[in-house]
């Protein structure tokens, strides 16, 4: 049947469920967790705490040696003990050797020591060594448990390898970050105790199937194409028997793009950023400024202004380039004049360096009227020429030519 988690924190909780396979973990303080019917796992944590399982298999994880907890209703048929963390050694295979009622002689290689007379359950780090028995739990009512209710550190915690995903600046993406997880021997994997994202970078979730979506933050936006920027999620994921836990990471690559405005059917201004932008004015009489950054503009229907500023700017035309009529006003100036009435209208551009028409790009640069002439000067007078003139002749006198 399906359950419930539920997670007390600080100070001592109290936590109850109904009929459901349910997960309890107490957090710190005493807790008191009582489950219902169904196949539950309760998991005290820190204190002294009190667990209740109720009716099927229970599962009841001990995880440190700080508290002493009380089980009220362990079934030795039904139930288990799992010790599971750095306070109870390695994990051994031979369950019965490690088992012994607190009636018998220790042996070197007995941990787990239980009193049939009082319920209490110990951890004895070195048998019948020096150092003293711990207690950790009693058992209400001292059932008949034997070393099958017990499991000393399982080879249970999760395997998680490194994922990295690559998405657009402002693109959220679905990251199934358990594909490459898993657990050893068996054991079933649990998504999610935690995860985050780190600090600024946006937003993390979890859906149904057990995926992360992250969601870029606006830090990004300002990429521009060819530029990256790096997010890092960190996730944990439990054995769902032993709450073991292991934290996993997800290393994201944001790349850039070109930033889209569009305007109406009025007359719009659209002004681009520092990046890469696409200004698409639409109908109207338009005014494009697409300032630093590599810009597509295209100013659509109507007779628009369209000024790239820095970097390798382009303006858009519907047809092929021999319906238009381009004029040169100087270096990346142009006057561009469809010659289909009603489709893009007379545009002028400043600082674009690049016409794309629909058969292909044409340089603004080509453009330009040549600079080839000879100028003959025939007087005797010293001259000077401030021009583009490539043939000079001066007659008599002194002559110079002045390329600025």
């Amino acid at each position: 049947d399906v359950g419930v988690d539920m997670w007390g924190y600080k100070g001592n909780d109290t936590l109850t469920t109904g009929t459901g396979n349910d997960k309890l973990l107490g957090g710190e303080g005493n807790d008191i967790l009582i489950a219902g019917a169904g196949h539950d796992h309760l998991n005290g944590n820190g204190g002294a705490d009190t667990l209740t399982g109720g009716a099927g298999n229970d599962q009841f994880i001990i995880d440190n040696l700080a508290g002493v907890d009380t089980i009220t209703d362990f079934s030795a048929v039904d139930d288990a003990v799992f010790l599971v963390g750095a306070d109870f050694g390695n994990y051994v295979a031979d369950r019965a050797a490690r088992f012994k009622l607190t009636t018998g002689t220790l042996d070197a290689d007995d941990r787990i020591l239980y009193s049939p007379t009082t319920g209490a359950v110990y951890y004895d780090a070195d048998g019948n060594g020096a150092a003293a028995a711990v207690q950790f739990a009693t058992l209400s009512g001292a059932p008949a448990a034997s070393y099958q209710n017990f499991y000393l550190n399982p080879t249970n915690a999760p395997i998680l390898v490194a994922d990295s995903v690559v998405t657009a600046e402002s693109s959220p993406v679905t990251i199934d970050v358990l594909a490459n997880d898993y657990l050893p021997a068996g054991w079933k994997l649990r998504p999610f105790l935690t995860y985050s994202v780190s600090a600024s970078s946006g937003s993390v979730a979890s859906n149904a199937e057990g995926q992360l979506v992250f969601t870029p933050g606006t830090g990004y936006e300002t990429l521009d194409p060819g530029q990256y920027g790096t997010a890092t999620i960190t996730y944990s994921v439990w054995n769902e028997t032993t709450f073991a836990s292991m934290q996993g990471t997800v290393n994201v690559t944001l790349t850039g793009e070109t930033e889209l405005q569009a305007g109406t059917a009025g007359n719009d201004t659209l002004i681009g950023t520092a990046y890469g932008d696409t200004l698409l004015g639409n109908a109207g009489n338009d005014a494009l400024i697409g300032h630093g950054g590599n810009d597509t503009l295209t100013g659509g229907a109507g007779n628009d202004a369209l000024e790239g500023g820095g970097g390798s700017d382009t303006a858009i035309f519907t047809g092929n380039f021999a319906g238009y009529t381009v004029t040169s006003a100087g270096i990346g100036r142009a006057t561009v004049v469809d010659n289909t009435p009603g489709r893009d209208g007379t545009d002028a551009l400043g600082e674009i360096e690049i016409l794309q028409f629909a058969d292909g790009p044409r340089s603004v640069s080509s453009f330009l009227p040549s600079l080839a002439a000879t100028l003959n000067l025939t007087t005797a007078q010293s001259d000077e020429i401030r021009s583009f003139f490539d043939g000079l002749n001066g007659s008599g006198g002194l002559s110079s030519a002045d390329y600025t």
